[in-house]
């Protein structure tokens, strides 16, 4: 552990055992909140972490993540009620939030629509009084997740073409939200936080508790935590359910999960993302964590989750990528104005991150490989400063990630999820990615963090694509030299599909529908 994970872990126990009286129904609030959302948005407090003594300011010492996994574990078994329940005739609740991203297929071919709820915490369009809201009548709404389509609407050949690819139609699984389960919490709040204020009087010289982003945000998750309870544990006395699904382990995720388990509700958390960074998939919570492999298997039993709370599970969206492409090359091609006699090289960006990084490995491409370059930005993202800057350079636009990585040669990411996704549609990935663990490195990467935030530069950097040796580069030149070696060399070619396969057998060692895995837990879980 470097010294900022020692720091924020160490102020994390100290924060639960500092404020465990802060509670609301028996709940204690700190261990409800995110705290590292806290922390981030407080720019002093996070330089502060990097400090390597500021540990000695704080109660506990953390040296291993165990002992934060062991302290969540044992809040969480206080709660939870044993042995968990097998309700047969409940319903399989899915927790849809925008890290979800269960395509219309896995819904269709794995989820029954008369044992399935689709829950959302998105707030409804409903005329209502402040310190009464008024319920809205629960409707069965169609499924409309992202990459779904809807029939309705469809000429009749579109239809006919459907039919003929075999495309079920969505089915009517009912959805419900959970703000019809509010209640006037207003009172609740304000006491819980005028408590927090006074305790935040008692640490008047706190690195953390002082400072006044630290408090403001604090205040603001007492409030939503508190929602978050009374709205859950409405839900689940009037909903008879059998086991939810939720995709990460904070926020109202994290309500769900502790309150299921004190109704003896079993909770799978599906892993939205791969562990490019550490704080943000842990600690474990859920009854079952599901993960795409073995590294992330590794990773939880290391940092002290139960073995059997961690299943190679997959996740069933990249079951999508396994059919093949929707739309043919030149199909592709034409509708990006693409050079049909050139290979494609698509780059993973986001947003203005790392700009000078891309910006250099665009120039050296460009000026030694007649190629193809594609800018996939990050979803909702289109307008990239890049495409300004380089016209010969195209963006995906609307196209979905994976109708886009059967159509080009080769991909170059950040460390994040499309790395895998291309590996898993047989497509060489190339990462952009720097390790930082020195004193001379951290002070450098913080010197200009708010100025150039950086996703390839992280002390918290899990090492998730070390295992693609030396296609993992920070140098954009280097990593630009070996794209061209695998474009032009067709002994790089073997190679390249070597390093893949050797490490999608720890990454992704599983290659069936990852939507059959999870119904079979599910059953497991439930039956």
């Amino acid at each position: 552990m470097n010294n900022f994970e020692k720091n924020y872990w160490s102020f994390y126990l100290d924060f639960l055992d500092d404020f465990k009286g802060l509670t609301y129904d028996g709940y204690s609030i700190p261990y409800f909140c995110v705290c590292f959302s806290i922390i981030h948005s407080a720019p002093a407090v996070w330089k502060n972490l990097y400090n390597e003594k500021l540990i000695r300011q704080s109660k506990n010492q953390v040296n291993d993540k165990k002992q934060v996994q062991a302290k969540l574990y044992k809040y969480i078994h206080g709660h939870r009620k044993k042995p968990l329940d097998k309700n047969k005739h409940g319903k399989v609740v899915l927790h849809t939030d925008s890290h979800l991203r269960f395509p219309k297929e896995a819904l269709n071919n794995y989820f029954n629509p008369s044992k399935t709820m689709l829950l959302s915490n998105a707030k409804i369009n409903t005329q209502q009084n402040k310190n009464h809201p008024v319920k809205k009548k629960k409707k069965k709404a169609s499924v409309r997740l992202k990459n779904t389509i809807s029939v309705k609407g469809k000429s009749f050949k579109e239809k006919q073409q459907m039919k003929a690819k075999k495309t079920k139609r969505p089915q009517n699984i009912p959805i419900d939200y959970l703000y019809n389960y509010s209640t006037n919490t207003e009172k609740a709040v304000k006491k819980v936080q005028n408590k927090a204020k006074i305790m935040f009087r008692s640490y008047p010289k706190h690195p953390l508790y002082s400072n006044k982003h630290f408090q403001r945000n604090f205040l603001t998750q007492i409030h939503q935590i508190v929602d978050h309870i009374e709205r859950v544990k409405n839900f689940l006395k009037k909903v008879p359910v059998s086991c939810i699904v939720i995709s990460h382990g904070h926020s109202i995720n994290r309500v769900l999960a502790i309150v299921a388990a004190e109704n003896g509700i079993p909770t799978i958390c599906m892993q939205h993302g791969v562990i490019n960074s550490q704080l943000g998939y842990f600690p474990q919570v859920a009854t079952i964590d599901a993960v795409y492999g073995k590294f992330e298997r590794d990773w939880f039993i290391k940092n002290g989750a139960h073995k059997n709370a961690v299943k190679i599970i997959g996740h069933p969206k990249f079951d999508q990528i396994f059919k093949g492409p929707i739309k043919s090359r030149s199909v592709f091609n034409k509708k990006l104005g693409l050079d049909t006699n050139k290979k494609t090289l698509m780059l993973a960006v986001r947003e203005n991150y790392d700009l000078e990084k891309w910006r250099r490995l665009i120039k050296y491409i460009a000026n030694r490989c007649d190629v193809n370059i594609l800018i996939k930005d990050y979803p909702g993202r289109r307008n990239s400063p890049l495409l300004k800057e380089f016209p010969f350079v195209h963006s995906t636009k609307d196209l979905h990630l994976y109708d886009v990585l059967p159509n080009v040669d080769a991909v170059a990411s950040y460390p994040s999820t499309v790395g895998l996704e291309a590996m898993l549609a047989d497509k060489p990935a190339f990462i952009l990615c720097e390790q930082i663990s020195g004193k001379k490195d951290i002070k450098k990467w913080l010197e200009d963090f708010y100025s150039n935030r950086s996703l390839i530069g992280d002390p918290g950097y899990s090492g998730y694509y070390n295992g693609l040796n030396e296609l993992v580069q920070s140098d954009p030149i280097k990593l630009g030299k070996l794209i061209i070696n695998y474009l032009s060399d067709n002994n790089w070619i073997g190679y390249a599909k070597k390093t893949r396969d050797n490490f999608l057998s720890n990454a992704y060692p599983d290659f069936e529908m990852s939507g059959k895995r999870l119904n079979r837990l599910i059953n497991r879980l439930t039956s």
